[in-house]
């Protein structure tokens, strides 16, 4: 990732969404398993938030973004249609998930109460996909990098389906 870019970009591992979602060795939402691994980060100063996610042998990525902008909404009370956030490559019910941690981590880490309809939310189309069922890891790994190198670009292509076939 560029220096100019490393303090803008909080990268979760990829046992988090795992820990979140998994309660006494139940699916259920967790956020007790994984409030402790931000004590030292300020999530909502972070204009990027990357959470991998494998589900069923499956990769996808969720892409948290604008909360510095969403933290400016709460405390200003601005309607302002760019102060919304938006997840990004990720599926309704993981959505629904990281929708309800970003609203967790809020109330415990600032105390500031957010909606669940302020969050908004955003499935990346008419980007490349593998044509099979094992390549969904390489796919991951190129958007990754692509990330990595300039995420204002990447997320605006992303909203933009701009991404390039290569």
């Amino acid at each position: 990732m560029a220096p100019a870019h490393k303090d803008r970009v909080h990268f979760f591992n990829t046992f988090f969404f795992s820990s979140l979602t998994t309660k006494n060795g139940k699916k259920d939402f967790n956020y007790d398993a994984v409030k402790k691994w931000t004590k030292n980060a300020d999530l909502l100063s972070k204009p990027y938030i990357v959470v991998p996610i494998n589900l069923d042998l499956h990769w996808f990525v969720a892409i948290i973004y604008n909360l510095p902008a969403l933290r400016r909404k709460m405390i200003d009370s601005d309607d302002d249609p760019a102060a919304e956030d938006a997840v990004d490559l990720c599926s309704e019910s993981e959505l629904r998930i990281i929708k309800r941690y970003v609203i967790e981590e809020a109330k415990e880490k600032r105390q500031i109460a957010v909606a669940f309809e302020d969050l908004q939310g955003v499935n990346a189309k008419g980007i490349p996909q593998q044509d099979n069922f094992w390549d969904c890891g390489v796919y991951l790994i190129g958007y990754m990098k692509e990330f990595a190198r300039d995420p204002d670009r990447f997320v605006t292509k992303i909203l933009g389906r701009q991404i390039d076939e290569n």
